[in-house]
């Protein structure tokens, strides 16, 4: 049994009242800023990165992102991996996630956490 859905890309939120948008992050064109993207994306990395970087873009100042990627980045030395790295070191953190949840899709998760500062 899946235990994610892979249409759902980004939950966001915004406001007070906590107004939820489902979008693809890629496809949604959304001009509006978000207090909280929690995210799902692609686990190919030209479109996970983008997909992340583009949330990101997408968050209010003091807004959170918090999104699941698979770990590949982390010991890459391609340009894109290490322009990543460089990014999550700037704008946040993760967690390895070891848990067995994802074995049948994949194994070696990160958990990612940014907040964009003013």
């Amino acid at each position: 049994m899946k235990t994610h859905v892979k249409k759902l890309t980004a939950l966001m939120c915004k406001g007070e009242k906590g107004k939820f948008v489902n979008a693809d992050t890629l496809l949604a064109h959304l001009k509006q800023k978000f207090q909280l993207i929690l995210a799902d994306p692609s686990e190919k990395k030209d479109e996970y990165i983008a997909e992340i970087k583009t949330m990101f873009n997408l968050l209010e100042t003091g807004g959170q992102l918090i999104t699941l990627s698979p770990s590949s980045w982390l010991l890459g030395e391609s340009k894109q991996d290490l322009s990543f790295r460089q990014f999550v070191e700037e704008n946040g953190f993760f967690f390895h996630i070891d848990m067995d949840i994802f074995k049948d899709d994949n194994p070696d998760m990160v958990l990612l956490v940014f907040k964009k500062r003013g």
